[in-house]
């Protein structure tokens, strides 16, 4: 008999134990009747009842009430929200006990999920519209490699849609040309698990087009879960790096000298045919130095400068100092210049003239031979002219004798018996 007493006492224990579980759960609990009346709320409900305007005896909120009836109608648990009917963000689970034809809810406080919730779809929106607005393409894959986002830029790059493509195993959703230079990167980043840089042309009529990025693994637990890539359109970029190469070998294999000089006067950049010119082997030897060595008189470099600075081009000739002090004349030409930066510089191309300098002496020399054979000439012409000038007067004298005398011989009867030597009868 006593053993039963005993047991009793400790099954009475244990109910009275049970019984102060849902005043001692610091969540709500509540217990409503087959008609969503309120049979019971332990203390953790006292706030939600204020917010509710009810108390024990009072009907749920209407929208919980037929959750509350469809679980004993079901037998089933059910779940739903506060958010429509309180201000506080709760979650209750709707536990039926048919037997007793009630139905026990519990609660649990889902504002810290809720705010975690609203902050991760603030950040989704706010990511996204940044995905939007950047001027490179992006798009991203699942871990089966279906695309599962593309950004405006993308669709623009690939003259695609994305309704048209999202879901697509990736090697599908853009061009065959582009993915066929694109995969056998995408693979390499794939089972590397590492970021991949590329750098691709794709093919396209009528068109060159150049695309660059990265193909950057999404990993979970440190496994595949899909690629993010970037794309760039470089192919303005491509075309004028190409473009840059292609003047900057011009410049380099030109026959004139083209130097760049600093504001502080000293080289900044010298082409071969600068070298070749001045006798120089590597342009480290040269860079950095003063345009002054260059010249016999070191003040040619100033006086080109300043005219530079004020009129904003200069050319002059002058002579030149190789590397082993050996001459030559030189002829520059030099503007003005400012880089993107603001920098000022001074451009200029230089040509060896001595050659034509050679040439000029010598014309100026035969010219001056020449010169002097004419006025030579010219005085042996003029004494001739004269000597020639005095004959015809000596000549005009003994004609005007001879007439005289042939007169006085007809005056004297006398008859000549040969012609007038001077044509004259």
């Amino acid at each position: 008999c006593l053993r039963d007493v005993t047991a009793a006492e400790q099954a009475q224990r244990r109910i009275e134990t049970l019984a102060q579980f849902p005043a001692q759960n610091p969540y709500p609990v509540l217990r409503v009747d087959a008609d969503g009346l309120i049979l019971f709320a332990n203390d953790a409900s006292a706030e939600l009842l204020r917010d509710w305007h009810a108390e024990e005896g009072s009907p749920l909120p209407a929208k919980l009430r037929p959750v509350a009836v469809r679980a004993l109608a079901t037998g089933q648990l059910q779940r739903a929200e506060t958010t429509d009917c309180s201000s506080f963000d709760f979650t209750f689970a709707f536990a039926p006990v048919c037997s007793e034809g009630f139905v026990n809810l519990y609660g649990m406080d889902i504002s810290d999920l809720r705010e975690a919730q609203e902050r991760a779809t603030q950040f989704r929106v706010f990511y996204q519209a940044i995905l939007e607005s950047v001027h490179d393409g992006i798009w991203v894959t699942d871990s089966a490699d279906r695309l599962m986002f593309i950004n405006a830029a993308m669709e623009r790059l690939a003259g695609v849609s994305r309704d048209a493509v999202l879901g697509l195993p990736v090697l599908e959703a853009f061009s065959p040309e582009t993915m066929a230079e694109l995969a056998p990167r995408y693979q390499q980043a794939k089972a590397s698990l590492l970021p991949v840089e590329y750098e691709i042309q794709v093919p396209t009529a009528g068109r060159e087009m150049h695309q660059s990025g990265w193909l950057v693994p999404r990993l979970s637990a440190g496994l595949f879960d899909g690629m993010i890539c970037t794309v760039q359109d470089i192919t303005e970029r491509v075309l004028a790096a190409r473009e840059l190469r292609l003047k900057s070998d011009a410049l380099e294999n030109a026959i004139n000298g083209f130097e760049i000089v600093g504001k502080d006067g000293t080289f900044l950049y010298v082409n071969r045919a600068h070298l070749r010119m001045w006798g120089y082997g590597e342009p480290e030897e040269v860079l950095g130095t003063s345009p002054a060595s260059h010249c016999v008189d070191p003040s040619v470099p100033e006086r080109i400068f300043q005219e530079l600075r004020e009129t904003g081009q200069a050319t002059l000739e002058f002579t030149a100092c190789r590397r082993d002090r050996s001459t030559f004349e030189a002829l520059i030409a030099a503007h003005l210049h400012h880089d993107i930066e603001g920098r000022e510089l001074y451009l200029s191309s230089c040509l060896d003239i001595s050659e034509r300098k050679r040439a000029e002496e010598s014309t100026a020399r035969q010219q001056e031979e020449l010169e002097q054979a004419v006025r030579k000439r010219t005085a042996d012409l003029r004494t001739m002219v004269n000597s020639m000038a005095g004959r015809e007067v000596r000549m005009a004298e003994l004609k005007g004798n001879v007439r005289a005398l042939r007169q006085q011989l007809i005056a004297l009867g006398a008859r000549p018996v040969a012609d007038d030597p001077l044509g004259e009868n």
